[in-house]
């Protein structure tokens, strides 16, 4: 999803640069923004009629048998600060949930004795997810088929379906992406996840680790700038700061929200003393006193880690595969930027140990 946003934006430079120029010929054949915008030419939009249906008979397949490839997301940016309850619509009545993934959809098609094997194109064409507030009024809406997220392989070639439209990935740049990320793939030696929020997580572990500092929701922005959150747990390793973002998804937007939160910090803290001076001042105030000196050493020699931790359901030996495309791209710049800056970039997974929720019935309105 971010990656179609920057391409949009790119294709806006591009134009402008070229909107001088007389000849609209010269414009098409251009190859310029090639050596600007290296990716762009390893994701292609797909417009090619008998090509679309063979993908979307393969993303039809998929839901029919609940492959763990499919993920249910919100088409639109969002702000999952906001309390998000969805529904569904085009069945029948649906329950109100306070999360979304995809097996709420087979929940509700099961709830109206709608067998999945029986789903079709027209089907999830028709059937909608609700953005909702928690008393059911809706606030947004989009068709099944737009909010779905699937990567597809297709006579040896990669497919990504992302808000109703298929892009060819080409081979190399799949396989070159996943050479990059899963070396960085470290075991987090973490409990699993088993509160109701990232912020109850975060304090429980600290409180049960003295060597974690939990700076969740905390600022080390200078005054007048916006906020900007250090990390959710700091601690030491191997005579490095770590700086530890936690977040309790696999899905795109959430992910590249979180990336780039984790890049930006750190490299507020080297552009920045009055950060880091906060960031010192921070730890001093939550560390255990005995543990503040060797918290604060590495943070004064500027050897900085960040590691991006994923609660999932999903396989963690699966690495870089558990995330969808988009989500692996968005990684792999942010790596790149931070290895750039000499700061050691990692990424791994945690156990989801939640039990699913119920949904619940929207109330009746008052009269």
């Amino acid at each position: 999803m971010t990656l179609k946003l920057d391409l949009r934006s790119h294709t806006s430079r591009i134009t402008t640069r070229h909107a001088r120029r007389s000849s609209s010929q010269a414009y098409y054949e251009s190859t310029d923004y090639q050596a600007t915008f290296p990716d762009i030419q390893n994701i292609a939009p797909i417009r090619d009629p008998d090509l679309i249906e063979k993908l979307n008979g393969a993303l039809v397949l998929a839901l029919r048998k609940k492959e763990d490839a499919l993920a249910l997301v919100v088409p639109d940016l969002i702000n999952y600060d906001d309390e998000i309850y969805a529904c569904f619509r085009g069945a029948g009545a649906s329950l109100i949930y306070d999360d979304i993934f995809i097996d709420r959809y087979y929940e509700y098609l099961e709830s109206h004795d709608f067998d999945v094997k029986e789903v079709d194109l027209a089907t999830i064409k028709k059937h909608r997810l609700l953005l909702t507030t928690e008393d059911g009024t809706q606030r947004d809406a989009h068709t099944i088929f737009k909010s779905l997220i699937f990567d597809a392989q297709l006579d040896g070639v990669s497919y990504h379906l992302c808000e109703g439209n298929w892009y060819r990935v080409e081979k190399e740049y799949m396989a070159r992406i996943k050479k990059f990320l899963d070396p960085l793939c470290e075991k987090i030696a973490l409990p699993p996840y088993d509160q109701s929020s990232e912020g109850a997580y975060n304090q429980k572990v600290a409180e049960a680790d003295p060597s974690l500092v939990c700076l969740d929701q905390e600022n080390i922005s200078p005054k007048g700038q916006t906020a900007v959150e250090p990390c959710d747990l700091y601690s030491v390793s191997d005579g490095y700061a770590v700086f530890d973002h936690v977040k309790v998804s696999t899905l795109s937007s959430k992910l590249s929200h979180l990336f780039n939160q984790g890049t930006n910090a750190v490299e507020l803290l080297r552009a920045e003393e009055v950060a880091a001076l906060n960031l010192e001042q921070l730890i001093k105030a939550k560390a255990k006193p005995e543990k503040v000196d060797a918290l604060l050493a590495p943070l004064k020699a500027a050897k900085f880690s960040v590691r991006f931790v994923i609660v999932t359901h999903k396989d963690e030996a699966r690495k870089s595969e558990n995330l969808p495309l988009f989500s692996r791209i968005s990684l792999m710049r942010n790596m790149k930027a931070l290895q750039i800056r000499g700061i050691r970039g990692a990424y791994g997974f945690v156990p989801d140990a939640v039990a699913k929720t119920g949904g619940i019935k929207k109330p009746k309105a008052k009269k």
